[in-house]
Formats: structure tokens, C-alpha cells, sequence
């Protein structure tokens, strides 16, 4: 009996691989069929390639399910019911993670040898050895992650299925969990730049960046996006011909306009600086006005085509041009600015300089591009000491100490090195100290001690409003002195761990610490005159100008203190609701705003 049931056990699960084998070979070739014959006219359709994919994807399962469950039928009721004994034993005693995906991949191989016909090609030979390797690292894996979830920790596997999803999806991947976003952050760094993904240095990311890059990727999107989406204002609807200038399709910005959507010289502005050349040569066709933010974009996105076309056909440009330029790089384009009349002034150099491009700096300087002490300073402060000596050596003016600053700042110790054996007194001025404590540059705060640098109650003061507990600690240790001054930047920041610190190790504070707080962080504010903070007028006028009507409540029922300060902050910053409260609660007025309320002037 023992053998009996054994052998017809595997002869229903030979019938079972050969079912699932024939089941995906045929919907393989059903679905090649489809795709070759719709080829013609898929070509030039509108349908994003990815959503083919999905397309043709669903097909193959659904015919694989298909015809597996008609080639099951078909194997008689005997082999079916020893399958379902077969899964059933499976379920009991279950096979291991690396032996079901290596059972799985045997089935492949022998899949690849019948396809071969036993005559195995240098293409199929290479993917049966892909197979073995990739099995034993499946193996390798399991050993070395069997609790902490194997796919989420390899991320070569998440890299190249990435490459299928695509850069411009950060919001959306990000949310999955931490392990995620550092992997695609990961395949970013090293894919093709994109639109959604990059942004101006002068606004934060926005979750809308993503969502509008991928509705106004196709006609059929946008048209999706306008039955189904639009109502989320995402985004807003005055500024869907922008975000279409963004993604870069000319045929979605045809339809946008047909729909009604506005333009306005922005579209060009973006546009121009993604390089979207035909779509600027239709906004311009249809009269969207322009200004010099159009040459200005293309600069800095380094698209020379857009920006000859745009100057030819008489597009405005202004020094920024050439500063965006300098700024990032672009010799070719800056030459061909100045070539033909572009403006620049001395924020080129400093643009150049801030970025460490010598040879912009090199070239701008011999065609005549005026320079200011800025320029060094900006190449301290980043720590571009190749292009700091150049241009000190040429003649650019500086300030020696605004440079030891910066560099302190920036933390740029060679620099600091250099500067100091070239004859600049930074260790003469206490500042050198404090703006390396106020950026928590620890190893640089060291190096200047260590020269000689002096330093006072503003070195702690900054390192508190830095929050670094590391830098603090420091400084306590080696005697630096404090004043409330530490408290109160502390406050300002919002740095409560570090005024925790602070009082904890018995520095003093005052009354300019709630008012510091009373702006910035309310719960600050709690904490500090729950442990004895003081408090004076300050901290009310503070937050009437604030316009946080239920902090001040919150004071005055603490009994907090208030004047005539608290009435004048809340009118001149238009808060009616908070001045009509302080009056009707008995705050003084001062005989101006008194007589402005009462109409007099």
C-alpha cells in the first residue's frame, strides 16, 4: 500500500507540472498572437507602454487560470483527488521557503530544455545558469534575513524591478516604508533625471509633483484624470498647463487648451527649463506671453536649442540669464549669452564661485565679469579652495574674517588652514568659534581652539540655538561661559531638548526666553514656565502679533502680564478678533490706536 500510494502521489503531480506546463506555454503563445497582431495599430496609440504591460498581463493569467482548470477536468477525477491529497500533505508538513523557490525553478529549467528541444542554446544555457545563482542566493538570503523579511532587505531585486516603475514615483513608493525609500532613492541616484523628481532650489517637494507628472503623461491620462481626479485639485486647475509644460507632451497640451485650461508666461517658464522646445514653439504660436524668466529657465537647465530660439524670436533676458548659467556650470551657454549682449553683473562670479565651477569663474573673469567680495566668501563658505585661491590671487577682493566665518560655518577646516597660513586673523574674533558651534561643526570648533581661537557666552548661546546636545556638552566640559543668552536662542529655535539640557545643568534664563518661545514653539513656552521660567508684557505682545489668540488666554489666565503692546501688535498685523478680545479683557490701549479706533484719524 505504502508504494502504491507513493507512486500515484507522483504520477498526479507529474500530471499536475505538465498541466501548469502546457497551461503557460499556450497562453505564452495566445498572448504573443494578440500582441503581434495588434502591433500595427498600438504603435502610435496613446497607451502608455506600462499600461500594455498590464494589459497583456491580466490576458496571460486569464488564460493560464483557463486553461489549467480545463486541463485539470480533463486528467479524470482519480489524478484530481490524488492532487488534492497531495496539497493537502503539502499543507500539513509545508517545504521551505528556499526549497519551494528552488522546486520552482527546477520546473523552469525543464521548461527552457523542452523549448529547446534538449539542444540547449547560449541564450537558454545563460538563463538556466542565472537561475542557479540566483537560487542560491534565494538560499544565502533566507539564512541571513529569515525574520526580517527577505525581499525588503536585498536590494538589488528592488533596484531592477524599479527600473520597470520607473524615476517620478517618490511619493508614492516612499509611503510604503523607510526600507523603500532609501532603495529608491538608491536607484534614482543612478537613473535617467527626471522632471518629477527634480525641483527648483527655491520651494520644497510637493506630493503633486508625481501625481500631475503621471496624469499628464498621455492624452488618455489626462482625460482620466479630468473625469476622475480633477476634483482633488491636484493640481490646481490654474496651473495644469504648467504642470503639462513639466511632463513635456505637446499632444496633452493641445487637449488642455482645447478644454479651456490657461496659460500665462509660467507655462514658457517651464517650458523653457525642461528643455520642452516644441512645446514653447505652440504656447508661443497661440500668443502665451513670455518675460525673461523663459531664458533664465533655459539656462539653467542647460538647454542652448531653447534658449537660441528663444532669443531669436525676441524673448527678453536679463543678468539672472547668465547668473543661472554660472550657476550651474553651463560654460557653452554663458558664452553664447554674452556673445550675443546678455547683461551679467558681479552675482556671475559669486554663482560660479558658490558652486565651485573654476572654469566659469576662469572664463567669466577674462571676458571681463566685474566680481565683489562675495565671491570669496561664497567659495569659503563651500569650501572651494582650488577657486578661493584663484581668485585671491587675481586680484577678487575679500573680507577676511566674513570668509573665516563662512567657512567655519560650513565647517571647511582646509580652508581655515589655508586662510590662517595666509595670514588671516580669524583666531582674533570670538565669532569664528560661534559659527562653528551655531552650525554643530564639533571637529571644527575643536580645530580653532586648538589655534587659539577665543570664545564667549554667544559660542554657547549659538550651539543652543543649534540644539546639539554633542556640541553643548563639549563646550560645558571645557569651560566655555553661558548666559541666559542660551536659553533664549534655545527658545527661538525650538530647541526644548537643549533647554532642557541647559537648565538641567543650572544655566540661568529670564524673561526673554518665554518671549522667545511665545513665536516659535507654544509648547516651548508651557514647559518653560511650568519649571519657573519668568515671564513679562513681552511674551503677550508676541503672541498677539502671532495672532495664537488661545495662547495669549492661556498666559493671562497664568497670570502673564500685558500692556499697551499686546492692542498695537494685534492692530498692525490686522488681527481684529485678537484686539477686540485684549480690549474686551481689559488690556491697555494706547491714546494712538484709541484714537484710530474712535475715528479720529
Amino acid at each position: 500500500m505504502p508504494s502504491s500510494t507513493t507512486s500515484s502521489t507522483a504520477g498526479a503531480a507529474l500530471c499536475g507540472f505538465e498541466v501548469i506546463l502546457i497551461a503557460k506555454m499556450l497562453s505564452v503563445f495566445v498572448v504573443l498572437g494578440v500582441v503581434s497582431i495588434s502591433n500595427s495599430f498600438l504603435v502610435d496609440s496613446d497607451i502608455p507602454k506600462h499600461h500594455l504591460f498590464y494589459i497583456f498581463g491580466t490576458c496571460y493569467f486569464g488564460l493560464f487560470s483557463l486553461i489549467s482548470f480545463l486541463l485539470l477536468h480533463s486528467t479524470g477525477a482519480a489524478d484530481a483527488g490524488n492532487l488534492i491529497q497531495t496539497d493537502q500533505k503539502d499543507q500539513e508538513n509545508p517545504p521551505s521557503a528556499a526549497a519551494t523557490f528552488d522546486s520552482g525553478l527546477d520546473m523552469c529549467r525543464n521548461a527552457f530544455l523542452m523549448m529547446g528541444k534538449n539542444g540547449e542554446t547560449q541564450e537558454l544555457t545563460e538563463k538556466i545558469q542565472a537561475m542557479d545563482l540566483l537560487t542560491k542566493e534565494f538560499v544565502q538570503l533566507q539564512s541571513n534575513f529569515a525574520n526580517e523579511g527577505i525581499l525588503l532587505h536585498h536590494s538589488d531585486i528592488w533596484i531592477n524591478t524599479f527600473s520597470f516603475l520607473g524615476v517620478g514615483h517618490y511619493a508614492y513608493v516612499a509611503g510604503v516604508n523607510k526600507r523603500m525609500k532609501e532603495v529608491y532613492l538608491q536607484y534614482c541616484a543612478t537613473a535617467e533625471d527626471s522632471p518629477q523628481l527634480r525641483r527648483p532650489e527655491w520651494r520644497a517637494a510637493e506630493a503633486t509633483d508625481t501625481t500631475s507628472g503621471a496624469a499628464f503623461s498621455s492624452v488618455a491620462c489626462a482625460e482620466y484624470w479630468e473625469k476622475d481626479i480633477s476634483d482633488t485639485k491636484t493640481p490646481d486647475p490654474d496651473k495644469v498647463c504648467d504642470s503639462i509644460a513639466k511632463a513635456g507632451s505637446l499632444a496633452v497640451i493641445q487637449w488642455a487648451r482645447e478644454k479651456g485650461y490657461q496659460w500665462n508666461e509660467h507655462t514658457c517658464t517651464v517650458a523653457a527649463g525642461k528643455g520642452h522646445l516644441d512645446i514653447l514653439k505652440y504656447a508661443r504660436s497661440l500668443g502665451c506671453h513670455w518675460d525673461s524668466g523663459t531664458c533664465s529657465a533655459a539656462a539653467k537647465g542647460g538647454h542652448l536649442e531653447t534658449l537660441k530660439w528663444a532669443h531669436d524670436n525676441g524673448c527678453p533676458w536679463r543678468t539672472d540669464t547668465c547668473r543661472e548659467a554660472a550657476s550651474e556650470g553651463h560654460l557653452e551657454i554663458l558664452q553664447y549669452a554674452r556673445w550675443h549682449g546678455c547683461p551679467w553683473d558681479a552675482w556671475t562670479c559669486f554663482s560660479a564661485a558658490r558652486r565651485g565651477h573654476l572654469h566659469i569663474l576662469k572664463w567669466a573673469i577674462d571676458d571681463g565679469c566685474p566680481w565683489h567680495a562675495e565671491t570669496c566668501t561664497a567659495a569659503a563658505g563651500e569650501g572651494h579652495l582650488e577657486l578661493l585661491k584663484y581668485a585671491i590671487e587675481h586680484g577678487c577682493p575679500w573680507n577676511e574674517l566674513e570668509c573665516s566665518r563662512h567657512a567655519a560655518s560650513g565647517g571647511k577646516v582646509e580652508v581655515l588652514k589655508w586662510l590662517l597660513e595666509n595670514g588671516c586673523p580669524w583666531n582674533t574674533t570670538a565669532q569664528t568659534c560661534s559659527s562653528a558651534a551655531r552650525s554643530g561643526h564639533l571637529e571644527t570648533l575643536k580645530y580653532v581652539r586648538e589655534n587659539d581661537s577665543p570664545w564667549d557666552e554667544q559660542t554657547f548661546a549659538s550651539a543652543a540655538a543649534a540644539g546639539n546636545l554633542e556640541v553643548l556638552k563639549w563646550l560645558q566640559d571645557q569651560g566655555c561661559p553661558w548666559d541666559e543668552r542660551a536659553c533664549m536662542d534655545a527658545a527661538d529655535n525650538a530647541a526644548i531638548e537643549a533647554l532642557q539640557w541647559l537648565r538641567d545643568n543650572g544655566c540661568p534664563w529670564d524673561a526673554r526666553t518665554c518671549a522667545s518661545a511665545a513665536g516659535i514653539d507654544f509648547a516651548t513656552l508651557k514647559w518653560a514656565h511650568e519649571n519657573g521660567c519668568p515671564w513679562d508684557a513681552k511674551t503677550c505682545e508676541i503672541l498677539a502679533e502671532s495672532n495664537n489668540l488661545e495662547g495669549l488666554k492661556w498666559v493671562r489666565e497664568r497670570g502673564c502680564p500685558w500692556d499697551e503692546h499686546t492692542v498695537d501688535a494685534a492692530y498692525d498685523s490686522g488681527y481684529e478678533a485678537m484686539m477686540n478680545w485684549a480690549i474686551d479683557n481689559g488690556c491697555p490701549v494706547s491714546p494712538y490706536i484709541q484714537a484710530r479706533l474712535d475715528g479720529i484719524f
